[in-house]
């Protein structure tokens, strides 16, 4: 009995369209078509000619119903295959086993003798966007007569596959932007206020300087420097100058990410790539698109991440884990590092041209050791946003001398320690005023450790007399005059040794039980 074309057009177009859930729809115009003549499966394919891959976004068989998504490699020898198709003004095509196509979309296996498919490729105003394969059960094969049937469907799945893509692309940017959200809710809640960079004019003025020139530039930025000196904070303050300050700003700390995981975490990885990748996930280049990214301890990355890292760099494109496809990207790239990346090239531990391309233009961030006039204004910074940090108010202060000794201090921990050191110190005595001195590293090691030459690491006459009082207090359980007191210890008037407790910042009374 012959198929009424308008009847068929119509009924198969409404179960196109059926459902949003285009693995749905296609099951249910399988069993429409299966009543007009007889179908396996049929697949909606796309065939990106760049990378020479037909991606397969649907596929419903008779037996099992449901989405699957895979990937074919189509061997560069086969693809005037598809051309041939694509250039003939012929919109449905006949396949007989064993032809090459057929084979290639049964995943190189081979149909039965006798089968037959038809390929019907679609366009949307000239534009190639995918093909619709469908599979003829065992034995069977296609006439021209079923071949004119599909032809009839031509817009109707062109329509349904162009909706497929853009529901695909706001799905891929919805769960970015998810991604993009919680990512930076994170950071929000980590990083504390930076404000601006202490000593711009005075030890830092240099690197002020540095700042201001490559800051509107695209050019790559290697920050060196000890570690704890604030490389990220000059990052922050490049990237809140440059043209791309309302982009993102994407920080990496590539010494603090297992090996195994550097790829899928900086790169990004498909769904499927390895176990446990149970969903796509977006990596650091991608988020950093159209803005920056801060590769901290970039010295840390293994080799085989340095060649993607040089790729990205040159080509502006990376690929996901287990992806095929290449995204292209642009963004700017600030590396830091404490190490020597030259005694690194030399070692054969770290890439030469990978250094040449990140060591455009370097900064050095000096060490605090010789910034030393930064300390103060670093110091009550630093008491401040601790302050805040640790709910105490009012803000303590810092008692009469204790400056000078941050400042006689070389600082190996740069200013890191020195945030370590206030935060401990706020804990300890949350009234004030803070005097710091319990908590510096003992004086003699610094003398040993700096030689006769460095004045500055002899203990002043007021620490030492701090000292022994807290010595004589921790004698006498916090007595001070009577009997047994440290008054009387120390041959003073109590009134006269609590005058001095008050200038070096000694609590005692009720102070010191509240300690």
């Amino acid at each position: 009995m012959k198929t009424d074309q308008n009847i068929f057009f119509r009924q198969a177009s409404l179960h196109i369209f059926s459902s949003l859930d285009i693995a749905k729809a296609m099951g249910r115009v399988l069993e429409y078509l299966n009543t007009i003549f007889p179908v396996s499966q049929i697949n909606l394919g796309l065939y990106d000619p760049e990378t020479a891959t037909a991606k397969v976004i649907v596929s419903v068989e008779r037996k099992s119903q449901g989405f699957k998504e895979y990937v074919i490699k189509i061997p560069h020898d086969k693809l005037y295959l598809l051309d041939i198709k694509w250039a003939s003004d012929q919109r449905v095509h006949i396949l007989n086993s064993p032809d090459e196509l057929i084979r290639m979309t049964r995943g190189g296996e081979d149909a039965p003798p006798g089968t037959s498919h038809l390929l019907m490729p679609m366009r949307i105003e000239g534009e190639r966007i995918g093909s619709v394969f469908l599979l003829a059960p065992s034995g069977c094969s296609y006439s021209q007569e079923e071949a004119l049937l599909l032809d009839l469907l031509h817009d109707p799945f062109a329509i349904a596959m162009s909706n497929v893509l853009r529901h695909q692309e706001i799905l891929h940017y919805k769960e970015k932007i998810e991604e993009e959200n919680s990512y930076l809710n994170r950071e929000v809640r980590r990083l504390s206020s930076e404000g601006g960079i202490i000593g711009l004019d005075s030890g830092m003025k240099e690197v002020k300087k540095m700042i201001g020139q490559v800051a509107p530039m695209n050019t790559p930025v290697l920050l060196t420097g000890e570690t704890g000196t604030g490389k990220e904070v000059v990052a922050g303050a490049i990237q809140r100058l440059s043209g791309r300050s309302d982009g993102p700003f994407i920080k990496v700390n590539c010494g603090a990410i297992p090996e195994t995981l550097v790829d899928s975490e900086l790169f990004g990885h498909e769904k499927g790539a390895f176990t446990g990748a149970a969903t796509r996930k977006i990596g650091k280049f991608e988020r950093a698109h159209r803005g920056t990214i801060f590769l901290d301890e970039v010295g840390e990355l293994p080799l085989d991440i340095q060649v993607k890292l040089l790729r990205c760099i040159q080509q502006k494109e990376i690929e996901r884990v287990g992806g095929v496809e290449t995204i292209s990207l642009d963004i700017r790239i600030i590396a830091a590092t404490h190490r020597d990346l030259e005694t690194m090239v030399a070692e054969g531990s770290f890439r030469e041209d990978l250094y040449y391309r990140l060591n455009v233009f370097p900064v050095n961030i000096p060490p605090l050791r010789d910034r030393k006039e930064d300390i103060p204004a670093l110091a009550d910074q630093l008491i401040r946003e601790k302050s805040k940090e640790l709910l105490v108010r009012p803000v303590p202060t810092i008692a009469p001398g204790a400056m000078d000794r941050l400042c006689s201090y070389r600082w190996p921990g740069n200013i890191r320690e020195l945030a370590n050191l206030i935060e401990r110190s706020l804990i300890r005595n949350r009234k004030g005023p803070l005097t710091f001195l319990e908590l510096i590293p003992d004086k003699t090691k610094s003398i040993k450790e700096a030689g006769p030459s460095v004045p500055e690491s002899i203990p002043t006459l007021e620490e030492l007399t701090l000292l022994h009082i807290q010595r004589v207090l921790n004698l006498t359980g916090g007595k001070i005059k009577g009997p047994g007191g440290a008054a009387e210890l120390l041959d003073i008037n109590p009134y006269t040794l609590r005058s001095r407790m008050d200038k070096l910042g000694i609590a005692y009374g009720r102070s010191a039980q509240k300690k």
